[in-house]
């Protein structure tokens, strides 16, 4: 791949955007290509997380969307290889990015950064058809995604109580506790674990299996408030059952993650 990738750089230099994406499910290789072809080429990658999140984080959040184009146009400059100017710019960890409190295009951005010089970036996701993925990310969004809903079905439930109408008892604070912090905690403690840990910002398959396993958890839970008699109680004792699996193989998976070196070679 990287006897392919050399010659790329140099065919994409007359193009208006000139941008290389390496794409490829969790653990495909991505950032170890990055980092052979930086050296190779002596250079060495840009981590957009680390430097563009430390210049945003001395910026007001009303006004971090607007700068976050800016900012990372100057960190790209600033980049630059002494004289070596038309060296390509090597991106990873582009997470950052799409945070969603940003409201910014990450493609875009990265596009537009391109018009100017060549650059090479790891896609933190997964092509699928004409569009990209981040399964961090959409853990994210849905585990958020469990507060409204919870809100929502407890006024339900608030209202049709007013008028006599039983639609079950604890339902609501489950898809609270269960789907939102559970899913929040799931989402974040992954992340973390695999950042800190020199890893890929990445959602694997397991990972991702064990995601849904506790949305299946979440839709259980309020099922068995809906379902009378003992039906329900053996509904509630799948849903409890499939919750200590979940989050008992993750932690299995995650947890020796913690007293291992990081696989970079980066002190931490």
């Amino acid at each position: 791949m990287l006897t392919r990738l050399v010659p790329l750089i140099g065919e994409i230099g007359d193009f208006h955007t000139k941008l290389i994406l390496l794409v490829g499910p969790s653990r495909s290789g991505k950032t170890q290509l990055l980092r052979q072809l930086g050296a190779k080429l002596k250079l060495e990658p840009l981590n957009v997380g680390l430097e563009l999140g430390r210049r945003l984080a001395a910026t007001p959040n009303n006004k971090r969307g607007f700068s976050a184009g800016e900012l990372l146009r100057e960190i790209a400059q600033h980049q630059q290889y002494g004289e070596r100017t038309e060296d390509p710019l090597l991106l990873d960890n582009l997470e950052l990015l799409f945070e969603p409190s940003l409201q910014i295009d990450p493609l875009e951005l990265v596009r537009r950064l391109a018009h100017s010089k060549r650059v090479v970036a790891v896609w933190p996701g997964e092509l699928r058809g004409a569009r990209m993925a981040v399964r961090l990310l959409a853990m994210l969004h849905i585990g958020f995604a469990w507060l409204g809903i919870g809100l929502a079905l407890s006024a339900l439930q608030s209202v049709a109580a007013l008028g006599g109408v039983s639609l079950g008892a604890y339902g609501p604070l489950h898809v609270i506790l269960v789907g939102y912090f559970g899913g929040m905690l799931f989402a974040m403690v992954s992340r973390v674990t695999l950042g800190h840990s020199g890893r890929p910002l990445q959602a694997d398959g397991p990972t991702w299996a064990l995601f849904l396993g506790l949305q299946a958890v979440v839709l259980l839970r309020v099922l068995a408030d809906l379902v009378p008699g003992t039906l329900g109680a053996g509904v509630m004792l799948v849903a409890a059952v499939l919750w200590l699996g979940t989050f008992g193989a993750w932690a299995l998976r995650y947890l020796p993650i913690y007293w291992r070196p990081r696989v970079d070679g980066k002190p931490g």
